[in-house]
């Protein structure tokens, strides 16, 4: 679309001047530089144009991230194969202690002299060496499956299968996706926000479990994994990933997404400059918010946002831009 002046507006005429080809007064005024434009009541409320106060809001900065939803067959089933080999390692143990006890008993009868019970001793000495043996064997095989668990999917996850395992039971329930992610700023604090798409508002929390053992997609990012519930979410998936940094949160207005247009490659806003006028600003450096987006901007007292009717008002502000069919 043609632009003109500063923010990409025109004007289609002044105060009074009349459209000669449909004589409808004309809507959009050139006010000290910039494109207003100028509804009547009737005009605000036949366009469905809703005005609210600039609303202050504080939110944390977000790094907009990448990652993906990560297949999570192989860690649950190593995590089930430590579970039954550590299983398997406690029950030769307790076999072990109960030998090892008749052992004990059996060495006091013959210390005291008793002959009957020589070859039972002898016999369960035989027995007790390989209870030891089986149960190195097996406390080696946990052994090999942790530093496995360790070394693909990292300690964090390593030391929540060992010892927090209520953590990841809604992983193994199918109730839950692993996600992981790769960012270059701060390591992620608690819960960070993911979604297929651009829209910040669409993101779903994850909780954060930890590092990675890898990084993600051959980069050079620090990779992280996080749980996050959504039934939306399938495995392969890419996702854009909102990781919050640090605590000192910023304050401004709060846009919701309903206030916001789309002209020229940029997001833009309208404001109220006057009664019934309207004039457009860019959005610029905003921070996305699950509602919409939040300007590090204070806004004039008593200011008001156009929060539903912005397209409508930018169709007019453009309307004069628009060929009539009979046009060349």
């Amino acid at each position: 679309q043609p632009d003109g002046g500063d923010d990409g507006s025109v004007s289609s005429g002044a105060a009074g001047e009349v459209d000669d080809d449909d004589d409808i007064p004309a809507r959009v005024r050139r006010v000290d530089g910039a494109s207003r434009v100028v509804l009547t009541p009737d005009e605000i409320a036949a366009a469905g144009i809703e005005i609210a106060p600039a609303r202050v809001a504080r939110a944390l900065r977000e790094e907009r991230a990448y990652g993906r939803v990560a297949e999570p067959g192989s860690l649950l089933s190593l995590w089930r194969d430590l579970r039954a080999a550590q299983a398997a390692a406690d029950a030769q143990r307790g076999i072990a202690r109960a030998v090892e006890s008749r052992l004990e008993r059996l060495r006091g009868f013959s210390a005291r002299g008793e002959i009957a019970v020589s070859k039972e001793l002898a016999d369960l000495e035989v027995e007790q060496r390989r209870m030891s043996d089986l149960v190195a064997e097996r406390t080696a095989r946990v052994e090999a499956l942790r530093t496995n668990l360790r070394s693909t999917w990292g300690a964090a996850l390593s030391a929540l299968a060992l010892d927090e395992p209520a953590r990841l039971a809604a992983l193994e329930a199918g109730e839950a996706q692993l996600i992981e992610f790769a960012t270059a700023g701060a390591a992620p604090g608690g819960t960070v926000f993911a979604a297929p798409g651009d829209e910040r508002r669409a993101a779903q929390p994850v909780t954060v479990l930890g590092p990675a053992a890898t990084v993600l997609g051959g980069g050079q990012s620090a990779s992280y994994f996080g749980l996050a519930q959504s039934p939306t979410l399938r495995v392969g998936m890419r996702l854009n990933v909102w990781v919050p940094q640090g605590d000192a949160a910023v304050e401004g207005v709060l846009l919701p997404a309903s206030a916001l247009v789309w002209h020229a490659g940029r997001s833009w806003f309208y404001v109220v400059a006057a009664p019934g006028g309207f004039e457009r600003r860019p959005v610029g450096a905003a921070l996305p918010q699950a509602e919409g987006v939040l300007l590090p901007e204070r806004p004039p007292p008593g200011a008001g946002i156009v929060v539903r009717g912005a397209q409508a008002l930018l169709a007019e502000e453009f309307r004069a831009w628009i060929p009539e069919e009979d046009d060349d």
